[in-house]
């Protein structure tokens, strides 16, 4: 099986982690070989979007792909004809898509130009649950799973441990987020800059405030995304509040903590036990106070405790959020769906691959949409609301 990834990758080479992943996979034995193609460094070349979906075209055929992985196409309009003539390839190609944004019908609409292409795609992966799981199922989606954040270990690798002194107590990374638009601001970032205050006040200069938009003496400026890892080196414990609080969805920032292995604690949204169990419940917060409270108690720890849970949460990152983990779920739905079609037309059905990675708690949760058997929106079955507006291009 030849996969296609179209990636978001601007300049090339900045996706280092997709790289990584499919290549795990064709060494695994998962996948015979797969190519990537860069429409971002495309469009930046001055191709028209029928160019690019032209480029799709010819790779998907040169390449004999079975599965096209879309991954965050944003405003890049594939024609309706081009998608047809994917579709009538000699390989049937699935068609995947893989997003890693979360989005909101109110706060953060689906441009409409991805909407179009998800309700053409045999399986949409989505980090998140909530509203728009509505929105994608009225639209005609009629598969959307699960797919949590996530990145590559070698990119980010286990470097945090306990020192004589460190240059911060405390850590968050994460840009300040604000909308002009009242109604769309995401509601997370009211309660990001509600809690970058208190900590401010707290811990003054012992609390690095790392990101954009930030002013005061803990602001620090922003930061290149690979050196998050030197950052979590030199802090004791790192804080997260995710901007956006839908259900199951956290930002890169909380596998990229995990992976370096900094004590992290962060705050909770709906559905998180469904993906990180009970073993990391003690990283999750409710509100301001328990956040506090939860730093001082990791303050408190000494070497030998701060190393345990640095390794517990280096562990549970290789065995649940990595790249390769990840790409591996939407691959294996991917192949699935390619047997069932092989099988339909006559052909032999795939055989079933081996799965040599441990089962993570978040790959046991049902499709949030499957065609005819109902919505689930990661927090319970919900009814389609044939009246809810279709999200509007942002």
């Amino acid at each position: 099986m030849i996969a296609l990834v179209v990636l978001n990758e601007r300049p090339l080479g900045s996706h280092p982690d997709v790289h990584e992943a499919f290549e795990a996979l064709v060494a695994q034995g998962v996948l015979d070989g797969f190519t990537v193609y860069p429409y971002l460094t495309r469009s930046a070349d001055g191709l028209r979007d029928d160019e690019i979906a032209g480029e799709i075209h010819a790779s998907a055929r040169d390449t004999g792909a079975h599965l096209l992985v879309w991954m965050h196409t944003g405003r890049l309009r594939i024609p309706a004809k081009r998608v047809d003539d994917l579709k009538r390839l000699p390989t049937a190609p699935v068609f995947l898509y893989w997003e890693g944004d979360s989005y909101h019908p109110r706060h953060k609409p689906l441009p409409s130009p991805m909407l179009d292409l998800m309700r053409r795609c045999d399986a949409v992966f989505m980090p998140c649950g909530g509203a728009i799981v509505n929105t994608l199922a009225k639209a005609g989606v009629t598969e959307v799973r699960y797919a949590p954040s996530c990145t590559s270990g070698t990119r980010f690798p286990a470097i945090w441990k306990p020192r004589a002194t460190f240059d911060y107590d405390v850590v968050m990374i994460g840009n300040r987020v604000r909308s002009r638009v009242p109604f769309r601001g995401l509601p997370g970032a009211r309660d990001r800059a509600r809690l970058v205050r208190r900590l401010q006040q707290r811990y003054g200069r012992r609390f690095a405030l790392v990101g954009r938009g930030w002013e005061g003496p803990s602001a620090v400026g922003p930061c290149a995304f690979d050196a998050q890892s030197e950052i979590y080196a030199r802090s004791v414990v790192a804080i997260g509040v995710n901007n956006s609080t839908y259900p199951l969805v956290f930002s890169n920032r909380v596998p990229i903590a995990f992976a370096t292995g900094i004590p992290l604690v962060y705050k909770a949204n709906p559905g998180y036990d469904l993906v990180f169990g009970h073993e990391l419940s003690d990283v999750f917060f409710d509100g301001d106070d328990d956040a506090m409270r939860r730093i001082d108690e990791l303050l408190s720890l000494d070497a030998s405790q701060l190393t345990a849970i640095s390794h517990r949460n280096r562990s549970f990152f290789d065995t649940a959020l990595t790249k390769t983990l990840v790409a591996r779920h939407v691959v294996d739905r991917g192949l699935a769906l390619a047997g069932q079609r092989r099988g339909e037309t006559g052909g032999a059905p795939a055989q079933p691959i081996d799965d040599p990675t441990p089962s993570a708690v978040w790959r046991g949760l049902p499709a949030f949409v499957r065609a005819a058997r109902g919505v689930w929106d990661g927090n319970g079955p919900v009814t389609v609301d044939e009246d809810a507006s279709l999200p509007r291009e942002d």
